[in-house]
């Protein structure tokens, strides 16, 4: 049993971790931290998109080459201030610097993993969407300090449930429940 976080650097990809970790440690569980350096959703924020023959082409493994390692280092860094987040609450953390493909990373590190956790930006919304349909776990998306939707909970085991029961009873966490990308219901914290 693991738990895969997606590390970004944003005030609610922090809230993701802390959240992480609290489960983690609940459960008595690893965790494993993820960054993903996309080339082709960068080329596709640069305006780049749909230009007939640019990827593989020599122009985009040149610019390929030069932006992976300065992003290598931010991914790296970030995934270290994760892992100090986790110092002194008794949860393993391994850390790795993915390339490629946000969802299909993701699938492939978390093959095993009993939950996946990440902030529901507009940019996770559409990796979160590919991850309920190939992999079997849930995944919780962090809406804010307070706020979380659980897609898929119909894969939490016992052991998990008991984890979030225990978190939400010692927070002001409200979890939504979604079934794949479609109707989603409230259940109030518990008191």
């Amino acid at each position: 049993m693991s738990i895969l976080y997606l590390a970004q650097g944003t005030p609610l990809s922090k809230t993701a971790a802390e959240l992480a970790i609290a489960l983690a440690r609940s459960l008595r569980t690893d965790v494993i931290g993820q960054f993903i350096i996309d080339p082709q959703r960068i080329f596709e924020l640069e305006g780049f998109e749909g230009l007939a023959g640019l990827c593989g082409s020599g122009v985009f493994l040149e610019a390929e080459q030069k932006i992976i390692p300065p992003l290598t280092a931010l991914g790296e860094s970030l995934l270290m201030a994760f892992a100090a987040l986790a110092e002194g609450q008794e949860v393993r953390i391994d850390s790795f610097v993915d390339v490629g493909s946000a969802a299909e990373e993701m699938a492939l590190r978390g093959k095993d993993a009993s939950l996946v956790v990440l902030s529901a930006n507009k940019e996770n919304l559409p990796i979160a969407e590919r991850l309920s349909c190939s992999m079997t776990c849930p995944i919780l998306l962090v809406q804010s300090d307070t706020q979380v939707l659980l897609i898929e909970p119909e894969h939490l085991n016992a052991e998990l449930m008991s984890a979030f029961g225990r978190y939400v009873t010692q927070t002001s966490l409200k979890i939504t429940f979604g079934k794949g990308f479609g109707k989603a219901q409230s259940a109030p914290a518990a008191a």
